[in-house]
Parts: C-alpha cells; structure tokens; sequence
C-alpha cells in the first residue's frame, strides 16, 4: 500500500508541479468553470474500495463488452447537465444531454443482466463543451481540455471511483476510452497554409467554451504567436487533413481540424503517460480503448505503452504494478476494407508492432465490421466473408483477441438500413466467431439513432425510458452471451469456412473446431429459403447436429451421410447453430441423381444440363440455392433428364447449380454442384447531360454548408446507364472533383445519392421521398429506393415507406465502383435489387442528391442561414440539391 500511495504522489506531484508555468494567450485568457459545479453522487465503503478498485486482468478472450456512450445511456445526477454555457440541450444531437457516470453505476443491473462482463465508455476527462466554429459541442468526449479531471457534466473522480469498485465486485471490468492524437479544436486555419510561418492565418477560437485552449500544462502551450510556446512544440501548426492517403498529412495534420499533438514531443509523450497512468492508479481501469491511433507515429505507440521507464513508466507497466498483468490496450485503427482485398488488415496489425518492438494488443476489427454490414445488410455474397478470415488469419497473430462490432457511435446503427431478422444473424456471427464480441449501447433495444439516448429527458429518447429487459432484443442477446459463455468452442475455436454463396446473399456456414469439440453454424441471408446442397462438415462418417440455436424449430434431425455431407431446405434469414455429433445413424438413399457436370466453367449463353435419376418423383434446377425459382426439368421414361440454364438471365458473376430430385414423404437427393461464371457485355442504353451550376435545390435558392470541403459536392454533371439484361449499371459523372475530407469507405463523400426506380407493371409504389421534406414527380410511382453515399449503401422497397421511414430493406444493395480521375461514381444493380422482375424495360429513374450525416443519423438539416455543416434555405423545403430525372430504360 505504500508504494500505491508514493506512486499516486509521485504522479501527482510531477503535473502539479508544472502546472501555471506556461504562457498566456495574447487574444484571451482561459478561465476554468466556477468550482465547485459537480457534486459527487455515488459512494463505496472504504472496504470495497481497498478490495475492489484494483483487481487482476481477466483473459480478455472470455468478455463480451458492451460500449457506453456516457453522454446518452442514462442520467443518474440531473444536477450535472447544465453548467449554464448555453452547452445543455436534449432537443439537439450537438450538445450535452445529461448522461453521466452515476447514469451507467445506476444500471449495472441492466448491463449485466444482458450478459455483458466488461463496459467501455467514452472519454470521461473534462471536455471543451461548444465549438462555435462549427456549431458543435463535445459531449462525447474526443475533445480534451484536460486529460486529468472527470467532465463536469459527468460527475467526479471519486463517482468514477466508485463505478470502477461497483463493476469489480460483480467480476467486471473497465475500458475507458483515451485520445493521444489531438485536444479539442482550439484555433485552426483560413485561406493558405503556410508551413514557414504557422501564425498566418492562424485563428484563436477565442469563443470555444468553456476555455478557449487546455488548462493543464503542457497542453495549454497552444499559441504560436507566442515565440516561447511555438519553440517549445506541443502541437503540430497545421491545417485539416485533405489527402488521407498522404502519410505526412496523416501524421502531422490536423483531423477533422482538432489540434493535433506533436507525439515525437518527449515532453507530450510523458505528458500522455502521466495523464493516462493517472486513471489506472486512481481508478482501477482495466484497459485502454485507444481513439485514432493510425494518426500518431508508431515509435509512440511503443513508448506510451511499454515505456520500461520507472521515472515515466508506460501505461501497461504501470498497471503491473497493480496486478493488472493483462492490461489491454487496443486501438481504434478505422481503415476502408475493399472486397476481397486485405489492405485494411496488413494496416491494421501493423499497429500491433513486433515482437522487439510492440506497440498495441489489438485493434476494432473494421474490416470484418465492414463485411457484416455487406453480407448481412446490404444481401452482399456471403463469399465476402470466406475471403475476411482468410485475410485475417493472414495478417494477425491471433485472431481471437480481435475486438469486434457491427455498428458503433461513429457511423449508422446497423438497423438503419437493415431488417430486425438481419440485425439478429449478425449478432448470432458477433458471439459464434474468434474474436470478443463488443455491443454498442441501445442494440439490445433496438435503436436506429447513432446517438439517441435511452433515458426519457436525452437526445432522441422521444420521452421514453429504454431500459426494458422483457424485450425480444435484449433477451436475444442475453441468450447469445449465454451460449457464448457456455461453449468454449466459439471463445477459443479456430474458424473454417466450409460454404458460401459467390453471387449475392444465400449459405454461409463455417465450422469452429478446438481439440475437444466442433461446432457449426449455418447461415441463409437470403430472404427466401435456399436448399443448402452438399455441406461438407468434414467428418467423412455419420454425423448429427446437437443444435444449439435455431431461428425456427427444425422438423426433423439433420443428419449426413456416410461421407458426412448434408443437404437441407433452410427458410429465409434462418440461422443454425449446432455442436456435431458422432451417429450410428445410417442413411440408406432410396434414390439417385447423376450429373453430366460441363467442362466449360466460362458462360455467356444457354446451355443443356442433363443427367440420370432414379427413384424421384420430379427433378428441378436449383440455381444459386433458390429453391423457390426451380425449374422443371424433362424426365423420360429411361430416367434420363434434360433443363436448360438460363445464362441469359443471370447476373454477371459466379454461379452455381444443382439438381433436386424429389421423393416420396417429403424427402430429397441432389446431384453433385457445378459452379460456373457468367460474362455478359453491359450495353449503354442512356445518356444524359445535367446542367452545371444547377445544384442549388428546386427553387434555386439553396446554400451549401459554409465548411470548403462540401465544393459543390452535389451537383451532377451528366448519367450513363447500362444494361446486361435485368442487370443495371449506373455512372454518375459530377460536376467538382470527387471529396474524401473524411476519409470514406465507400470512396466519396459528401453526397448521397436516392435513385428512385419505377417498375413497368407492377402496382403499388409510394410517391413519397422519405426524409426529403419531398414528394415524388407528376405521375412517378417508386417500388425502390437505393440510398448510397460514403458511409451507407442501401436499398429498400416502397412497403412501408413514410415521410419518415424508408421503407422495407432489400437485401440487394448495388456495388459502388469509384473513379476519382474521372469524376465517376458508378453502381451496379442486380436484377435481385428489383426482386428479379421479367423485364426492366420501361423502368423509370429518379436521381436526387443530398447530404446524410451519419452522426445524426439523418439528412443534413436546413437552416435560413447555412453553417459549417448545415445547408442554407428554406427549414421545411425539399431536401434536394439536383436532380435527374424521372428517366425512362427503353
């Protein structure tokens, strides 16, 4: 215990010794808030405290982690929320809504009840709370004004304190999210950077609340005006990253114009350490959630982290000292994951450093992210998957302490875009693959908001307390974290995929194998059922599924045969998850299918399959699994059996097919499976020319926000589309070079575009534009809608459309395809997107152009005056910028 309190003085007494010792701002001085404005709510005995602040690291491979927005989950102290800086205001995302650390303490009961063992908050260090340059505040925390005090809006060390006792004592643990890269935004740049003078058009955010820079030394060495503070180096003088693929610009520019740290700084590496080591000896956290870490250097990494220093220890060498053996650090490290490419990963693990040289324990696994959303949102094939792990297998040493999510408070919750039942698989993968499970808050009550709160008086709440634990999500997911916990196989087994779909949505089903014991999980992501043909499950005998999980009750055993390969009907968005079991089952075929399987594997017309049959009742062509689109097949006397494969009218890709032969009762046998790839030439069937200049809404009297990276981002130059059949390709040719200010994974930013498509024939449609504040063209009915932009890319049909929903999701998303040379942006649907219609001709085509904003999970709003990030015009008038349209497909 001495030597706690020595290390706790010695921290202490190093900060509070420099404190005050630096310059003053020339424009203003800084002021902290009048003390004291928070008081401490939540207490422990001195018992638990000496017992349960520090306990040993877990084995990070058995948690399941459910992050915390601390701002949104829950108000415990209503006395916190307004400091009275115009920086309070439920009604607006942009600022503080009351959540506070007593809020989470409050409902442990809730968090653990839902299976989770760790949580992970948001930064809780005192923040700048409004940023009057860009009309934002910071209630999430990413904003440090200083590192080594609780926010005020959030309660105290000593609630921190306490929160951190209480999770203890219930066996749990405590991530605490930390930044090493930037502060808050506290002066920035207009007009020309000049690097051989910083303080040219340097501005002082002289209006930034509640202090106009950081308030602890030696953060608040901010101004380089002052000779003294620029010599001394603590920041990087510089303007917003504009080309993230420049690793200069990445390092020492400022993101997204927060001021950004000079981490090659000796003084702001010890600085950081003495910051963050800080919260480990006073707290007890468990470990570090590292924001932005592919913005710091990596020979930082390794200090911060390993620092063997004991004058000025590294933050896992510090935690040792507490018998945190295990304490893990893993970061945020936000690269775009392109399909069946792993860049993302070699990236991604570099951070992990080497074994002479580390750096973090693990990093969010975005690239896997990336593909749950594509698979099983968006109906991408379910061969996107099999090519992920194989790619990260590759590049990371071990897999399963890989952190990974489906959605997080950064980007759209997966249900905004996606059904309840997709939302349900992606959740069955999170807990059933290698790696730890981590669950952004308001999953469990199904949320479409990025950050509404789930407390009555909080941003987005609509005045409803969200905390039901009799609901179908949350007891979802206390089921999942049951099985997970149960069964080691799925905490510590190696994955094998053992079957995709190279197409669209349809079969994946992977394998998770320890020495004790083998597991399989079977998914469909179709809509429809698929016949899941000749699964191999590898055992080469009799097998039987002991199953652990199923979407719907199975009506009779599955069970192999004699080579251990099984073939089922399995219904749409239906999932299976079982453990496999030996059987002295045999299965005795009483019928037979063969298979003239062609050489050829390259198709552009029709073809004749033909094979034999015995015993069956009738033969049908399964084409990609769907059942449901059969086709007949001729049958002779002779038993000899001939189909035609519709080439034609498939889409461009990999393929494959079988033969089903029905028997008597209800059972069946397949053929062996063919796969093939069609190639069919797309054709132009429209141009048209948009004017230049024309984007300034339907009255033309519509601003962009007033920030420089939106340029005009809107405005279509021209639109080519192509066609390959039923399959449809769209260009979008844009007026201003193509903007990736935030670096996008979809390769464009700052636009999205909602291309409403009429079908010939078909009854129905809505003349709604959902939230556009829009209604449709004179006689234009839609039946689908594709919304795509740089962070969301999906497509939904006119059931259920309103004002303010869009509609039902469609698991047939197009494939974007960006080409910044050439101004392009191109999509290509498949005839899945329009529910494989028999003809596309006479379809009509609407293009709008807006801006969505991920973080409001919403359309860029309009306001009479436009903002940094808001348009100018008319609040109630259409959210249109430009448009095309409506167009006809001959």
């Amino acid at each position: 215990m001495k030597r706690k309190s020595l290390l706790v003085l010695g921290i202490v007494g190093v900060i509070g010794l420099v404190v005050g010792t630096g310059c003053t701002s020339p424009t203003k001085k800084s002021t902290e808030p009048q003390k004291p404005i928070s008081q401490t709510t939540l207490s422990v005995s001195q018992e638990d405290k000496a017992k349960y602040l520090h306990v040993p690291s877990p084995d990070w491979r058995d948690q399941i982690i459910y992050f915390i927005m601390i701002d949104r989950f829950n108000d415990g102290n209503p006395e916190n929320n307004d400091m009275k800086a115009g920086e309070y205001d439920p009604k607006e995302n942009a600022k503080f809504s009351g959540g506070d650390l007593a809020g989470i303490a409050a409902k442990l009961d809730y968090i653990e009840g839902l299976g989770a063992t760790a949580i992970w908050i948001t930064p809780p260090v005192a923040n700048q709370w409004w940023d009057p340059l860009i009309h934002y505040g910071g209630y999430h925390g990413y904003w440090a004004r200083d590192f080594l005090s609780v926010d005020e809006h959030f309660g105290t060390l000593e609630d921190y304190q306490a929160l951190s006792v209480m999770l203890h004592k219930r066996g749990m643990y405590l991530i605490q999210d930390i930044v090493c890269n930037h502060v808050g935004n506290f002066f920035t740049y207009t007009n020309t950077y000049n690097p051989s003078n910083v303080t040219e058009n340097l501005v002082m955010n002289t209006g930034s609340l509640p202090t106009d820079k950081p308030t602890r030394y030696p953060f608040d060495q901010i101004d380089p005006r002052d000779p003294k503070q620029r010599e001394l180096g603590i920041y990087h003088w510089t303007p917003p990253i504009k080309n993230y693929q420049d690793p200069y610009q990445k390092i020492y520019y400022q993101l997204s114009d927060l001021d950004d740290l000079n981490t090659t700084n000796e003084i702001v590496i010890k600085a950081l350490k003495e910051a963050y080591t800080y919260w480990i000896i006073n707290v007890g956290v468990d470990g570090f959630r590292i924001d932005t870490i592919m913005y710091v250097d990596h020979a930082f990494w390794l200090r911060f982290i390993h620092d063997k220093d004991e004058s000025s220890p590294g933050v896992a060498l510090m935690a040792k000292k507490f018998n945190k053996t295990n304490f893990f650090a893993f970061g945020e490290a936000w690269f775009n994951s392109t399909p069946y490419q792993d860049d993302c990963e070699k990236e991604a693990s570099s951070y992990l450093g080497t074994k002479e040289k580390p750096e973090l324990h693990s990093v969010l696994n975005f690239a896997l992210q990336q593909e749950i959303k594509r698979v099983f949102a968006e109906g991408g094939e379910t061969a996107l998957m099999t090519y992920r792990f194989n790619a990260l297998k590759k590049n990371f040493p071990d897999i399963h302490l890989l952190l990974n999510f489906i959605d997080n408070h950064d980007m759209n919750r997966f249900l905004q875009g996606a059904s309840v039942p997709a939302l349900k698989q992606a959740l069955v993968f999170l807990f059933t693959i290698p790696g730890i499970p981590v669950i952004y808050y308001g999953t469990e009550q199904k949320l479409t908001e990025t950050r509404a709160s789930l407390f009555p008086t909080g941003y987005g709440s609509g005045g409803k307390e969200r905390f039901a634990t009799d609901g179908e999500m949350y007891r979802f997911l206390a089921d999942l974290a049951n099985l997970r916990k149960t069964n080691e196989v799925f905490r510590r087994g190696d994955i094998i995929p053992i079957k995709d779909d190279p197409t669209g949505p349809g079969v994946f089903a992977y394998l998770m194998k320890t020495t004790k014991d083998t597991a399989v999980v079977i998914f469909n992501t179709s809509e429809e059922d698929t016949l899941v043909d000749n699964l191999d499950l590898g055992t080469k005998k009799p097998s039987v599924l002991e199953v652990l999980y199923s979407t719907r009750k199975l009506q009779k055993p599955l069970i192999t045969d004699n080579s251990g390969k099984l073939s089922f009907l399995l219904k749409g968005r239906s999932t299976i998850v079982a453990m496999i079991r030996e059987t002295n089952t045999t299965l005795t075929p009483s019928a037979s299918l063969s298979f003239d399987i062609p050489k050829a594997r390259t198709l552009s017309t029709n073809i004749i399959l033909k094979g034999k049959a015995s015993g069956v009742s009738n033969v049908l062509l399964v084409i990609d699994g769907r059942i449901s689109s059969g086709i007949p097949a001729s049958l002779n006397d002779k038993g000899e059996w001939t189909v035609l494969l519709p080439v034609e009218s498939l889409d461009n890709g990999n393929h494959r097919c079988t033969i089903y032969g029905g028997i008597a009762g209800g059972d069946f046998v397949v053929s062996p499976t063919y796969t093939f790839e069609v190639k069919i030439e797309y054709k132009k069937v429209l141009s048209v020319k948009d004017p230049v200049g024309d984007d300034k809404g339907p009255f033309g009297n519509y601003l962009y926000p007033t920030d420089a990276s939106f340029n005009h981002q809107m405005d279509i130059e021209s639109v080519d589309i192509f066609r390959a059949r039923n399959n449809l390709m769209i260009t979008l040719t844009m007026a201003k070079p193509i903007s990736t200010v935030w670096n996008p994974k979809n390769g464009f930013d700052h636009v999205t575009f909602y291309i409403y498509f009429s079908l010939p024939g078909k009854e129905g449609g809505s003349t709604v534009l959902p939230r556009q504040q829009a209604k449709a063209p004179a006689n234009f009915a839609w039946h689908y809608m594709s919304m795509v932009g740089g962070w969301n890319n999906n497509l939904f049909s006119s059931k259920g459309a309103s004002e303010k929903d869009y509609g039902t999701p469609v698991s047939a998303s197009p494939k974007i395809i960006v080409n910044v040379e050439k101004r392009q942006i191109t999509l290509r649907y498949p005839s899945a997107a329009f529910e494989n219609p028999k003809d596309i001709s006479g379809m009509k085509i609407y293009i709008t152009t807006w801006d969505y904003d991920g973080m409001e999970s919403a359309n860029r709003p309009i306001e009479p005056e436009p903002k940094a990030y808001r348009m100018g015009g008319d609040p109630a008038g259409p959210m249109i910028m430009d448009d095309v349209g409506p167009l006809t497909l001959p």
